[in-house]
Formats: structure tokens, sequence, C-alpha cells
């Protein structure tokens, strides 16, 4: 019972921070990788950032546009070569003040 509990609170979790994906503007995406080539990358290996920040401790990070029109995919200025905690709370800090 309490396995079953502990599954269903990790799907609870997935399925909220799914959608809270949808709705920021900003994404936080490995350098080297396009938006939607890093989309595809975690939808194919079914993965999310923290995992890969795991495996690739060393690994450099952006934030960038996720929904301005002509702007998806760029990276925002100052933002495109951080550590991942950087990226990580500068990327809270945006949604927070959206």
């Amino acid at each position: 019972m309490k396995l079953l509990m502990k599954v269903e609170a990790k799907i609870l979790d997935q399925l909220i921070k799914e959608e809270i994906e949808k709705l920021l503007n900003e994404y936080v995406v490995p350098v080297g990788y396009s938006l939607s080539d890093w989309k595809a990358y975690r939808k194919k290996h079914k993965t999310t950032n923290a995992d890969y920040h795991k495996e690739h401790p060393d690994r450099r990070w952006k934030v960038v546009h996720g929904h301005k029109a002509g702007e998806i995919g760029k990276s925002l200025p100052g933002m495109s070569d951080m550590s991942y905690e950087e990226a990580t709370r500068a990327h809270a800090a945006i949604a927070m003040r959206g």
C-alpha cells in the first residue's frame, strides 16, 4: 500500500511539473541543445533536467525563450553559459516575476 502511494505521488509530481512547464515562458536547456532538440531528448530518454544534471554535472546551461514569437529558443541576455544551479535560480526568479 505504501509503495502504491509513493508511485501515485511520483506520478502526480510529474504531472504537476509538466503542467507548470507548459505555463512558463522560458526553459532551462543544456548548452549545445536547441529547445526543440532538448524537449525531444527529454521525451525520448524519459529524463528531467535534474536527472540529466546528475549524469552530466559539468555541463553548462542556458535559459531560453519558450513562447515569445520570433524569439523561441533564443537565449535570454546574459543567461547562455551558466551552471545548472545558476540557471535554475534565474529561471525561478523569472517565473516568480511573471
